[in-house]
């Protein structure tokens, strides 16, 4: 859910919807334990990728993980893995997505973040603003554009059915998709 107020320098907030407010409040409190309440090193990595369905062309989704450049900055080579949370965002139109990216771009990529749920006593949302955390990165992407080399490839899966400009040639997810559907199919065969 995404949040701003009608001043046009004041920073959105991002806000995770939780089915559980509790386990919520609980990760975020743990990053300001962890953290403080700004994330200035952008330890916790977002990003939005969109256009991931022409079938769909407002749907798109949007990546919390670990900065593992900031987590094990001597981290060479090597498998490591990493907590990550996917979630694909379905809207019937792009007015709430498109009003955060504005804002975000008027206050230099400066936003909030802050965990709410759906409360159905007054069939709203609530916003625990006690746990809000400040950010100023995130990654937003159309689905084309994300190859093997962004940190965002894991988001991308063989299913989806990303919108390609006819302007692009060889767009890095067409060569992503393809890489995952050989190590499927190679896993398959073992």
């Amino acid at each position: 859910m995404f949040l701003h107020t009608p001043e046009s320098n004041t920073p959105p907030i991002l806000a995770p919807v939780f089915s559980n407010i509790n386990y919520g409040s609980l990760i975020f409190q743990k990053w300001i334990e962890e953290l403080g309440k700004s994330d200035h090193n952008n330890k916790i990595k977002i990003g939005i990728i969109k256009g991931i369905d022409k079938n769909n062309p407002f749907h798109y989704k949007i990546v919390f993980s670990e900065n593992i450049a900031r987590s094990l900055p001597n981290l060479e080579k090597g498998y490591f893995m990493v907590p990550s949370r996917i979630h694909i965002m379905e809207p019937n139109n792009n007015t709430n997505l498109s009003n955060f990216i504005e804002r975000i771009n008027m206050t230099n990529f400066n936003y909030f973040i802050a965990p709410a749920f759906f409360n159905p006593k007054v069939s709203n949302y609530d916003i625990k603003y006690e746990n809000i955390i400040k950010k100023n990165k995130i990654e937003i992407k159309d689905a084309w554009e994300v190859g093997e080399d962004s940190w965002l490839s894991f988001a991308i899966t063989i299913e989806d059915n990303p919108i390609i400009p006819s302007t692009v040639q060889n767009p890095p997810v067409i060569r992503l998709m393809n890489l995952k559907k050989n190590l499927g199919n190679n896993l398959k065969k073992s």
